[in-house]
């Protein structure tokens, strides 16, 4: 059975579903959906829900590099939410309300360009920086990814000190 679409910090590798879970197939794979994470809310200690506002959601459907970016960015304080393919992510968007988006631009399911014009179209997301993370880098698609609304562009490896510096240089105020 293939692995999650999606997978998020406390998604079990495993095939059991975790206590809890429910699953369900999308797109010819299984998403497994803690209830717990099916809205980014953390219980603490004594049993209160609250608010987590520091959700980062990586779209790459390299499961190396992403995972790589996911332990990272925790290690800084961050929660992540990853997907391996464009529409799980922006699915996520809706349900997470990350306070920045790490997208590659190019990904077999849709171009990270494409959708990248649907988060800037869309009012709920608009206002959340998407930072573009590639391999293919040029000045020239630099300048158009700007123009259409990244909020900075990012060459594969990635510097972690500059790409913590642009989330929350462009952290959306409260």
């Amino acid at each position: 059975m293939n692995t999650t679409a999606v997978d998020t910090i406390a998604i079990n590798p495993s095939t059991e579903p975790l206590h809890g879970a429910t699953t369900r197939r999308s797109s010819r794979r299984l998403i497994r959906e803690p209830k717990f994470l099916s809205h980014p809310r953390v219980r603490s200690k004594n049993g209160k829900v609250t608010k987590c506002d520091d959700w980062v959601l990586c779209i790459d459907d390299d499961s190396d590099f992403s995972y790589s970016m996911k332990l990272s960015l925790q290690n800084r304080g961050y929660k992540v939410a990853r997907a391996q393919e464009a529409r799980a992510g922006y699915q996520l968007a809706f349900e997470f309300e990350p306070i920045a988006i790490l997208l590659d631009l190019m990904m077999a399911d849709q171009s990270g360009e494409d959708l990248l014009a649907e988060f800037r179209f869309h009012p709920a997301l608009m206002h959340i920086p998407v930072f573009i993370v590639t391999g293919v880098y040029s000045s020239n698609s630099r300048d158009r990814l700007l123009a259409s609304g990244a909020s900075d562009v990012f060459r594969k490896p990635v510097d972690l000190d500059a790409i913590t510096e642009a989330i929350e240089y462009h952290r959306p105020t409260s």
